[in-house]
């Protein structure tokens, strides 16, 4: 991963997936002030899985929830606050 910004720190970006039973786990960017992932490596040795169960970023030993920025509004009404990001 490159050099981090002023506004940036290092994450771990969590998928939940099939009930819970696969967890993926890939180093990421925060771009913390814009509240939006910028740089996600790609999961490694990624199994055949077929249901999104959830999805949150670890800055810090802080969880954040993550979602899509095209399901923001609708999450942001169920959630609140999140941190978002773009494939």
């Amino acid at each position: 991963m490159r050099k981090l910004k002023d506004n940036e720190a290092y994450g771990i970006f969590v998928s939940v997936w099939d009930d819970g039973s696969v967890e993926l786990e890939s180093n990421c960017i925060v771009d913390v002030e814009a509240k939006k992932i910028i740089q996600i490596e790609q999961a490694k040795n990624c199994p055949d899985v077929t249901s999104l169960d959830d999805e949150f970023v670890i800055i810090n030993g802080e969880k954040y929830l993550a979602c899509d920025k095209d399901d923001l509004e609708d999450f942001l009404e169920e959630n609140g606050d999140v941190i978002i990001y773009a494939y």
